[in-house]
């Protein structure tokens, strides 16, 4: 939430996943890794939806956006 929180615009998934990793100081190159923590975050995101706390906006193709609702 702290990086929906600091965002001037909706962030899609993966950058908020890899910047998540960086401050956390995972290696963002580990694919696995990677892929792991998108699935936990896409599903924290998708709790805050059901409460209301993040609103989900569509991107290009598949990509999802998010922001903190308001």
């Amino acid at each position: 939430m702290k990086v929906l929180r600091e965002a001037t615009e909706p962030v899609a998934t993966h950058d908020v996943v890899r910047r998540l990793m960086a401050e956390r100081g995972q290696d963002v190159e580990d694919r696995r890794l990677v892929k792991l923590t998108m699935k936990r975050v896409g599903m924290a995101f998708s709790r805050q939806k059901a409460l209301g706390t993040v609103r989900a906006i569509q991107g290009a193709g598949p990509v999802t956006l998010w922001e903190v609702a308001r």
